[in-house]
C-alpha cells in the first residue's frame, strides 16, 4: 500500500527539524547555552508535525479554515525553517 504523500512530506519534515537543530549544537565549537536551545527548537519543530499527524483527516479538512493553534503552529513550522536554512552550513 503506498504511503500518502502528505504523510510522507510531514514524516520527513519532522526527521530534518529534528537532526538539523540536533547536529549542529553538539559540535565541539557551539556554547552550552546553545544546547539547550537547539533542544527546545528541536522539540517544537517535531511538536508541529506531531500536531498535524495527530489527527490527520481533520487537519486536512481545517487546511482552508484553520484553528488559532493550526495557525501559530504553523507560523512556528515556517520560523523553524527559515532558521534551518539559514544555519551554519548555509
Amino acid at each position: 500500500m503506498p504511503v500518502e504523500t502528505y504523510l510522507f512530506r510531514m514524516v520527513h519534515m519532522g526527521f530534518i527539524y529534528a537532526l538539523a537543530f540536533l547536529v549542529y549544537p553538539f559540535s565541539k565549537s557551539a556554547k552550552p547555552w546553545l544546547k539547550g536551545v537547539d533542544l527546545l527548537l528541536a522539540a517544537l519543530g517535531v511538536a508541529t508535525i506531531v500536531f498535524a499527524l495527530w489527527d490527520m483527516d481533520a487537519f486536512i479538512r481545517r487546511s482552508t479554515v484553520p484553528d488559532p493553534p493550526d495557525f501559530w503552529l504553523g507560523i512556528a513550522a515556517i520560523v523553524l525553517l527559515v532558521e534551518i536554512s539559514a544555519g551554519p552550513w548555509a
